[in-house]
């Protein structure tokens, strides 16, 4: 049961750490992350068609933007890809003890 309940634990902090991959605009997980004046990080595509249209307002707080500059956010980068490959590993370690289940 312990163990049940650890596992469950996990599952949600995972969750939790992957919703900060997904774009305000999009809530998809970002490819290219880019922080923009307002201090949030959207998918670059996404925060570009929301200028592209007109807006120089930020998605998230409504408030206009000082200026439409556009910062790539490696640090969020390497996070998801680091993520993304604690991730890829737990599910090969997974699959390996169902391997030895059988």
């Amino acid at each position: 049961a312990a163990a049940a309940r650890s596992e469950k634990e996990t599952l949600a902090k995972a969750a939790a750490a992957a919703n900060a991959f997904l774009c305000p605009v999009t809530q998809t997980a970002m490819a290219d992350p880019v922080l923009a004046m307002d201090g949030h990080t959207y998918e670059r595509a996404a925060i570009e068609r929301w200028f592209a249209n007109g807006r120089a307002t930020s998605p998230v707080t409504n408030a206009r933007l000082p200026s439409l500059a556009l910062v790539p956010n490696h640090a969020l980068k390497s996070a998801r890809a680091a993520f993304e490959d604690a991730r890829l590993s737990g599910a090969a370690r997974e699959d390996a003890r169902e391997d030895e289940r059988e």
